[in-house]
């Protein structure tokens, strides 16, 4: 009897610890926009341009490829693509 109070306690931390972490640690972006490839644009230079300024550039280069279905990181002027805002 007396191990059931602290293992319910235990039970609804670890509950909470859960939740906090998964709506914490979503990488999913809030917003997206859509810009233009320029002659000269690369993923990685719109991904220091556009992305947020605290994270590494490879990390919004990974997003943005994710959310454009891109299998390898050619872009091309004119194509248009869905940009995360931070």
């Amino acid at each position: 009897m007396r191990w059931r109070y602290p293992f319910f306690i235990l039970i609804l931390a670890l509950f909470f610890i859960a939740v906090f972490t998964i709506f914490a640690h979503s990488d999913e972006p809030l917003r997206v926009t859509t810009i233009t490839v320029n002659s000269g644009d690369t993923l990685w230079g719109i991904a220091r341009k556009y992305g947020d300024q605290d994270t590494d550039p490879r990390n919004t280069v990974q997003v943005i490829r994710e959310l454009n279905q891109l299998d390898d990181p050619k872009i091309y002027p004119g194509q248009k693509l869905k940009i995360p805002q931070y």
